[in-house]
C-alpha cells in the first residue's frame, strides 16, 4: 500500500518528530480503530470510566494521551488527532481488568470484625474502531466499546440466623453488608467524528456518542425496631436483601479539541474539552424477605408490589484537558492534566416497597443511596516513548494520578472511585501494514478512612447507625492488547 509522505502532512511530527504516528505507525487502520473503540467506551465510574481503560496504547501511557492519540482513543480525548494519519484503517482490542477492593470494619464494640475482600471476577473489555480520510483535509473515525465497567461483589450471609452469638457471628464475619454486597455499573458506547487540517500546524477535531448504561446493586436492609450505635449491634435476623437493576435509554457526550505542533520547534499542544449528559435509569427493584431465626422467633416480612421500581440518576461531566509533546530524535515526552466536574450523590428512588415487622408494624422502604458524595476530580499524566528499532519497536513508560472524585468519607467497597498513582508500560511493534501494542498499567493501593463515614444503615423503621465505620483500601491490575491493520485505498 502506497503510504503518504511525511511531507504531505505536516502536522504530524514525522521527519523532525519521529516518533508521532507517520513514522512509528504507518497508518495502520487497525490501530486507531481500536483506540477509537476504547476511547468511546471511556467506562464508569459515574458514566464514564478514566480514559486509562481506553485501550492497550491508552493503558500503557497511564492515560496520557491528548497530545498523542491518533486512533480511536483520540474520539474521547481530543478528536483532532485524528488528523494525524489519514489512511484508512481498522482496529481490534481487549483489556482485562482485575479490580479489588477491601474494607476493614472498626468500632464493632466486643467484636473483632474480619476483612471484607471483592471477589467480582475479572473484567474483559472489547474495542474496535475504523479511520479513514476523506480527500486531503479531513480524517473521520468510528469506534465502540464495551462494556466498560466496574464491578464489586462481597455477597453477606443468607438463610436464618442461630440466637446471637457472643463471638464473631454474621454481625462481623460480613460487616460491609449495609453499604453494600454487589455493585455492577456498565457502559457500551459508540462514538463518531472528524478531524480537520486547518492549517500544515493546526488541527481541530470534533465527535459525538451515545452510550447505553446500567447500574445493578444489591445491599442489606434492616428491619429491627431496636436499633445500636455501631452495625455489630444490629441483629441479622432482620436483614433484608434489596436488589435492583436499572438501565438507561442512550446517553449524549460530545469532545471537541485543537492540536497545535508551531513551525521550528519541537513541541506539539493539545487542548480539548469532553461533556457528557447525566443519565437517567429506571428499572426494577425487589426486597427480599429478613432472614429470621432458625427458630423463628425474629425476622421481617417483604411486601414487594409487582411492579416495584427504582430510579436514579448519575450526574454528567465536564472534563477539560490540556498537554503538551517534547519530541527528540528517537524519543518523546508528553505531559498533560485534566479537570472534571460532577456533583451530586446518587440515590436511587424505590416504589412499592415495604417491610412488615413480627410485631405488626409496617414501613415503605423509599430510597437507597448508593454511597459516594461525587465532586470535583483533577488528573497529573506523564508518559515517555523511546523508540528502540526505529520504524519497528517503540517502548512506553508512564506515571499518572488522579483524584477519586468522591468525599472520603462518603466511599464505600462498592464505590471507592477511580482514584490514586498509576504505573504503567507498553511496547508497540510494527510489521508492514499491521501494528502490535500490549500496554499494562497498576493503580497502587488507595486508603480511604471512614470514621464513621457517611453512609447509614438503610432502616426504614429506625433511624440507623454509620453502616461502614473503618476504612477502605483499593488496588486494579490492567492488561490490554490492541492490532490494527492498514487497509487499502
Amino acid at each position: 500500500m502506497a503510504r503518504t509522505p511525511c511531507a504531505a502532512r505536516p502536522l504530524t511530527p514525522c521527519g523532525a518528530r519521529p516518533l508521532t504516528p507517520c513514522a512509528a505507525r504507518p497508518l495502520t487502520p487497525c490501530a486507531a480503530l481500536a483506540l477509537a473503540l476504547c476511547a468511546a467506551l471511556a467506562g464508569a465510574r459515574t458514566a464514564r470510566a478514566d480514559a486509562l481503560t481506553h485501550d492497550a496504547r491508552t493503558l500503557a501511557r497511564a492515560g496520557g494521551s491528548i497530545v498523542s492519540a491518533d486512533g480511536g482513543a483520540a474520539l474521547d480525548v481530543n478528536p483532532a488527532g485524528l488528523a494525524r494519519r489519514s489512511v484508512r484503517r481498522i482496529a481490534l482490542g481487549a483489556t482485562l481488568a482485575d479490580e479489588r477492593a477491601r474494607f476493614r470494619a472498626t468500632g464493632f464494640g466486643a467484636f473483632d470484625a474480619a476483612e471484607t475482600r471483592d471477589r467480582a471476577p475479572t473484567r474483559t473489555s472489547l474495542a474496535g474502531h475504523f479511520i479513514s480520510g476523506i480527500g486531503t483535509r479531513v480524517v473521520a473515525g468510528l469506534a465502540y466499546s464495551g462494556p466498560g465497567s466496574v464491578r464489586f461483589d462481597a455477597p453477606a450471609p443468607v438463610g436464618a440466623t442461630a440466637p446471637v452469638a457472643t463471638g464473631c457471628d454474621d454481625r462481623c464475619a460480613a460487616p460491609h453488608r449495609y453499604g453494600g454486597t454487589r455493585l455492577d455499573l456498565s457502559r457500551h458506547a459508540l462514538a463518531a467524528g472528524l478531524a480537520v487540517r486547518l492549517t500544515p500546524w493546526l488541527a481541530a477535531g470534533a465527535a459525538g456518542e451515545v452510550a447505553h448504561v446500567g447500574l445493578a446493586a444489591t445491599r442489606m436492609v434492616w428491619g429491627g425496631r431496636t436499633v445500636g450505635n455501631t452495625p455489630g449491634e444490629l441483629d441479622p435476623a432482620f436483614d433484608a436483601l434489596l436488589e435492583f437493576d436499572t438501565t438507561a435509554a442512550l446517553v449524549p457526550g460530545a469532545t471537541v479539541g485543537l492540536i497545535a505542533a508551531p513551525r521550528g520547534l519541537p513541541i506539539e499542544l493539545g487542548l480539548a474539552l469532553t461533556a457528557e449528559s447525566e443519565a437517567r435509569l429506571a428499572g426494577t427493584a425487589r426486597l427480599h424477605d429478613g432472614r429470621g431465626r432458625l427458630d423463628g422467633s425474629a425476622g421481617v416480612t417483604a411486601l414487594s408490589a409487582p411492579d416495584a421500581r427504582a430510579e436514579l440518576t448519575l450526574p454528567g461531566e465536564l472534563t477539560v484537558r490540556a498537554g503538551v509533546r517534547l519530541l527528540a530524535a528517537r524519543a518523546a515526552a508528553e505531559l498533560s492534566a485534566e479537570f472534571t466536574h460532577r456533583e451530586g450523590q446518587p440515590v436511587a428512588s424505590l416504589a412499592g416497597l415495604s417491610l412488615r415487622h413480627d410485631d405488626g408494624a409496617t414501613a415503605e422502604v423509599t430510597q437507597a443511596p448508593l454511597g459516594p458524595t461525587l465532586i470535583d476530580a483533577h488528573a497529573l499524566r506523564i508518559a515517555a516513548d523511546v523508540d528502540l528499532i526505529p520504524g519497528f519497536l517503540t517502548l512506553t513508560v508512564a506515571w499518572a494520578f488522579r483524584s477519586a472524585g468522591l468525599v472520603a468519607s462518603s466511599a464505600s467497597p462498592a464505590w471507592t472511585g477511580d482514584g490514586g498513582h498509576v504505573l504503567a508500560a507498553g511496547v508497540e511493534a510494527r510489521a508492514g501494514d499491521v501494528t502490535v501494542v500490549v500496554g499494562i498499567a497498576r493503580t497502587l493501593d488507595a486508603e480511604f478512612s471512614l470514621a464513621p463515614g457517611d453512609a447509614r444503615v438503610l432502616a426504614p423503621f429506625v433511624a440507623g447507625p454509620p453502616a461502614l465505620p473503618g476504612t477502605v483500601a483499593t488496588d486494579a491490575l490492567r492488561i490490554g492488547i490492541s492490532v490494527e491493520l492498514a487497509l487499502p485505498d
